[in-house]
């Protein structure tokens, strides 16, 4: 607006400039010679010029003044203005106001020659200011009108625009929420890379990828884990039963010989180290988050076999008891192969044929999922009769 402003008050200084240049008091007074002086009067119908005019006279006195301009508002004019001081200031804008309303005026002064006189006079061309502060105020107000337009116009294309960017936020929105609901299984679509919010649903999905995972793998090992300690309870129960058979048997005599007894004390010692053993896996079971290294080695089952049948002739005498050898598996040294229970909890043999082929099977704990997978396969069926009848299959 102060461009403006200065704009239109140039052009009105132009304007005035050239009317001060010119003759146009000779347009607006006649002149008649009155004892030697010169007498001005306004003719009549005088024009609307725009302007205010006033004439002084060669010794500085003012002569006469014509109001040209709708203004009830007149400026302070100076009450003598000489010709030295029209040639200083004929280049110069004068700022004149009005003492009772606070009106500005804008004036300039030029050389006036009057006819049928050789004298000097001055004349000054005003016009008020208040016209261009009028038309300063208008484009003032339409100017903040239409900004205001503007800006309520950019405002609604701003969020017509955001809302049209982040529309799919809305699914990100959806799926976080199902995600907090504990579905894993949610992945975002409509997927465009090149934008950020693409960008942003390739990330969420990594995520949710890496989340389901993990979660998978924490829920297999929670499984591994009771299915171990399932094994292990149910492993322990074979060396406590037959620590507990060849116990009875020596307190009710039936081990005499000093054979007897030794045998019998190598097999409580080697139950003992079945037990112990399976103590350690349970340690390292609860090491499982480090991870270690697993060796892998051949191991000759055939003495685990043979102590299983020294075990079930020393339960149940009256049955005989076979071992075919046609076994040769591979397995880890850690967990250790251990028997299956060849007795029930209650220390009685297993109900079946007299005369069976026994073998071992296998029954530890995982540190890894290989090692997990070639555990003792159970049967998962809780009806299954080698599961309660503690029964060995047959090889």
């Amino acid at each position: 607006m102060v461009f403006l402003r200065t704009t239109l008050v140039n052009n009105l200084d132009e304007q005035l400039a050239q009317q001060a240049a010119g003759s146009i008091a000779n347009s607006i007074f006649t002149t008649t010679p009155v004892d030697g002086d010169i007498v001005f009067s306004q003719v009549d119908n005088a024009p609307q010029i725009g302007s205010m005019v006033v004439v002084y006279g060669p010794d500085g006195r003012r002569e006469a003044f014509y109001n040209g301009t709708a203004s009830k508002a007149l400026p302070d004019l100076p009450s003598t203005f000489t010709v030295e001081q029209t040639y200083g200031q004929i280049d110069r804008r004068i700022d004149l106001e009005d003492p009772e309303s606070g009106q500005h005026f804008l004036a300039r002064v030029g050389v006036l020659q009057v006819p049928g006189n050789p004298g000097v006079y001055t004349q000054m061309v005003v016009q008020p200011l208040a016209p261009t502060d009028r038309i300063v105020a208008a484009y003032v107000g339409i100017y903040a009108f239409v900004a205001l337009l503007i800006l309520i116009a950019t405002a609604l294309l701003t969020r017509w625009l955001v809302t049209l960017a982040f529309r799919n936020l809305r699914q990100v929105e959806t799926t976080a929420m199902d995600i907090a609901a504990g579905d894993f299984s949610q992945r975002l679509t409509d997927i465009v890379p090149d934008t950020e919010v693409g960008r942003l649903k390739t990330a969420i999905n990594a995520m949710l990828a890496r989340i389901d995972g993990a979660l998978g793998q924490r829920d297999a090992t929670v499984r591994q884990m009771r299915r171990f300690i399932g094994d292990a309870s149910h492993e322990l129960r074979t060396p406590l039963v037959t620590m507990r058979g060849y116990a009875e048997l020596y307190r009710m005599g039936a081990i005499r010989s000093d054979e007897d007894v030794a045998q019998s004390m190598e097999r409580i010692e080697k139950e003992a180290i079945r037990m112990g053993a399976l103590v350690e896996d349970l340690l390292a079971l609860a090491r499982l988050d480090e991870r270690r290294d697993v060796s892998i080695t051949e191991l000759d089952l055939r003495p685990i076999a043979r102590d299983a049948a020294l075990d079930l002739r020393v339960t149940s005498p009256q049955r005989e008891v076979t071992v075919d050898d046609t076994t040769s598996r591979s397995e880890t040294v850690l967990p250790m192969i251990t028997l299956d229970p060849l007795l029930d909890a209650g220390g009685q043999p297993a109900s079946g044929s007299s005369r069976r082929r026994t073998a071992p099977t296998t029954s530890a704990m995982a540190i890894a999922a290989g090692t997990l997978s070639r555990l003792r396969r159970r049967p998962k069926d809780a009806s299954d009769p080698s599961t309660t009848s503690g029964e060995t299959p047959t090889v």
